[in-house]
């Protein structure tokens, strides 16, 4: 069978579609199914859409990709699909025209989504998309869709009462892909924090806790993924930039994983691949109890959840000071992820939702003037 992809950002570069739809691919060609992708950005917003300021370099982008695809899109003969899956929202800007159109053009899609987004937020980087976004779209998308499928329990109580159809897949990862990390007293030692230009602002929240452990421990403290110039008071920060061949490699050569959040309703459904990152390599995991966060770490189990200021800083000076019990969590992260979080499973169950959705509703029987 074929199912139609629409993502809303390029291929392997936004941690949302990449950790998710996109690692679900190969494994959905494995269960049979012919997969055609069609993304919204051209290069020319690609380009510029994750660097600080250049807006009107990132405004042309936009009308050139929102011009671009509208023609790619009527170049699809959407007769040939037997569903299409819809991360997000196919398009970053404006209402939802061509989720309307396979609701007319009578082609089921399935809506799939990882974090609130239905919550109004502002994008740090590109605030025209702020403008531009369109949130009451969430809910059409929610409503006209055949089936809803959501990260976790705080947007599956969203969806419910939208659409009687509706499943959670969880973020998941790809046990054994890579040795996990071994564990072993030295010095300094390494805490690590993976992510992105949109959520760097949230290691600010444990800043006092990283300066007086770097301060007193002489650890070495290394973001991926944030701006080149973003700084902590009082911290000594060593930025990587993310790309998608050394992320693994420098995510295993961290001794403690961080997933610092603020509390907000928008953290509360908020997916976090980096906690099962760092499971997933080995390394122990200290995150704030909020989101799924909750769902994934049970506490001092399979990692340590940390909600105060002092909560950070006793997990982090426990860690630190004993290699023994970085190695148990982080045996036990991994097992977490192999028994509750692969990616495996998470793409067989998908595969079973198109398979019903297709089933369970007539094809599209008018292809696109």
């Amino acid at each position: 069978m074929n199912v139609l992809l629409l993502l809303p950002y390029a291929l392997d570069r936004a941690p949302s579609q990449r950790l998710r739809v996109e690692r679900w691919l190969p494994y959905l060609h494995q269960h049979g199914w012919a997969t055609e992708t069609l993304v919204f950005p051209t290069p020319l917003l690609t380009n510029v859409m994750y660097r600080q300021r250049h807006y009107g370099a990132k405004i042309i982008g936009t009308l050139h990709s929102l011009i671009s695809y509208r023609q790619r899109f009527r170049r699809l003969d959407l007769a040939s699909f037997d569903v299409a899956l819809v991360h997000r929202e196919a398009v970053l800007v404006g209402p939802a025209l061509i989720e309307r159109e396979l609701v007319r053009q009578r082609l089921p899609f399935v809506f799939e989504f990882d974090d609130p987004i239905f919550l109004p937020s502002q994008s740090r980087n590109s605030p025209w998309l702020t403008v531009g976004r369109w949130y009451s779209k969430i809910s059409e998308l929610c409503r006209t869709s055949a089936h809803v499928v959501v990260a976790n329990s705080y947007l599956e109580r969203y969806a419910r009462m939208l659409n009687q159809h509706v499943s959670i897949i969880p973020m998941g990862m790809e046990p054994g892909v890579i040795p996990p990390k071994q564990h072993s007293q030295h010095s300094p030692l390494l805490i690590g924090w993976t992510g992105s230009f949109s959520t760097a602002p949230f290691i600010a929240t444990i800043q006092p806790v990283l300066a007086t452990i770097q301060h007193e421990f002489n650890c070495r403290i290394q973001l991926i993924g944030a701006p080149q110039d973003y700084r902590l008071d009082g911290v000594d920060l060593e930025i990587k930039p993310w790309t998608p061949a050394s992320e693994k490699t420098l995510i295993r050569q961290f001794d403690i994983g961080i997933n610092p959040l603020p509390i907000t309703d928008w953290t509360k459904g908020k997916g976090t691949g980096k906690t099962l990152q760092y499971m997933n390599a080995g390394v122990p995991c200290i995150a704030t109890p909020t989101g799924a966060n909750t769902d994934i770490i049970v506490d001092e189990q399979n990692g340590l959840l940390a909600h105060t200021l002092a909560d950070w800083e006793a997990a982090l000076r426990r860690l630190l000071t004993d290699v023994s019990e970085r190695r148990r969590l982080g045996a036990a992260g991994l097992a977490t992820v192999e028994q509750r979080f692969n990616i495996r499973t998470h793409a067989q169950q998908l595969s079973q939702i198109l398979s019903e959705v297709a089933q369970e509703h007539p094809r599209c029987v008018e292809s696109v003037a």
